[in-house]
């Protein structure tokens, strides 16, 4: 009888605190498939509309107006990620991955306002968490023309030995 009470205790405090993390980041119980089907649409936008290509990339950062963003979880950037200052760019490599957007905006946004465009980037070709969060920064009124994707993402990087 003790341990089913201590069972009945520990699932109530882990819906509780699965309740209040939900609440803390503003997150529905419920799925709004309207945003869902936007997300999906935007992803498919910017996989046709704004891939970029090495050479495209590297006069980009050379020009100085451009940031790029490493989209792959922040253990895959803390071991290797692309070097933008060796190629050129004033500002370093950013990582932001897919919904952490909203904790990144206020280092982002006055990016926007001073006029630079982004390059984002993830695993590889396959990979989408790039045009996942070209979707979001999309969503949060960063002008889609601003946004474009380095389609072969960590793949490309390594291959033709950009600096790291």
């Amino acid at each position: 009888m003790r341990f089913t009470l201590r069972i009945c205790a520990i699932l109530f405090a882990s819906v509780l605190a699965a309740v209040g993390f939900t609440a803390h980041r503003g997150l529905s119980w419920r799925v709004d498939r309207a945003r869902v089907e936007a997300v999906e649409q935007s992803k498919s936008w910017f996989k046709t509309h704004a891939p970029i290509s090495l050479p495209e990339l590297k006069q980009q950062l050379a020009e100085g107006l451009t940031v790029v963003i490493d989209a792959r979880r922040a253990e895959k950037y803390e071991q290797a990620h692309l070097d933008p200052e060796a190629l050129g760019s004033p500002l370093p490599c950013l990582n932001i991955p897919p919904g952490s957007l909203l904790d990144h905006l206020d280092r982002l946004m006055p990016l926007v306002e001073q006029g630079f465009s982004f390059i984002l980037y993830c695993n590889s070709a396959t990979c989408d968490l790039a045009e996942e969060l070209a979707a979001e920064m999309a969503e949060q009124g960063i002008d889609r023309s601003r946004i474009r994707i380095y389609v072969p993402g960590w793949v490309g990087v390594e291959q033709p030995g950009l600096p790291t």
